[in-house]
């Protein structure tokens, strides 16, 4: 995967160095961001492989973020998968109805959310070599 780059954004410390650490150890490149605004800022002007979002984050949410990365010309068919602790019906519907692809429930397991991000990221590009 040439040149393949992740956006992660959580509030959390913690959480955002655990999934960095995931996916770095897969060899993608990370770039990590605290704060949900911040991370729209990058993304209006970066191009990016896969985005994963944490749900629950001060300022905007996850679900907020992934439909303004979703009018973004070049984020309209990004990857973006979903980090909560909440694993209940609505956060899930609330994930799926912004245009997330997928969810990963916190305490995750590295493996788990490195087969997850290399899933997303090979489908998509599969989808763009085939039209």
């Amino acid at each position: 995967l040439p040149c393949t780059k992740t956006l992660v954004v959580d509030d959390s410390g913690v959480s955002l160095r655990s999934v960095t650490k995931a996916l770095e150890a897969i060899r993608l490149s990370c770039v990590g961001v605290a704060n949900p605004v911040e991370a729209l800022q990058l993304l209006a002007t970066n191009p990016f492989d896969l985005v994963m979002l944490d749900v629950d984050m001060p300022q905007l949410t996850g679900p907020e973020v992934c439909k303004k990365l979703r009018s973004l010309p070049l984020h309209a068919k990004t990857p973006v998968i979903f980090l909560t602790s909440l694993n209940r019906f609505d956060v899930r519907m609330s994930t799926a109805q912004s245009g997330g692809d997928d969810f990963v429930t916190k305490p995750f397991m590295p493996s788990e959310l490195a087969v997850k991000a290399l899933t997303h990221i090979f489908r998509r590009h599969m989808d763009a070599a085939h039209g």
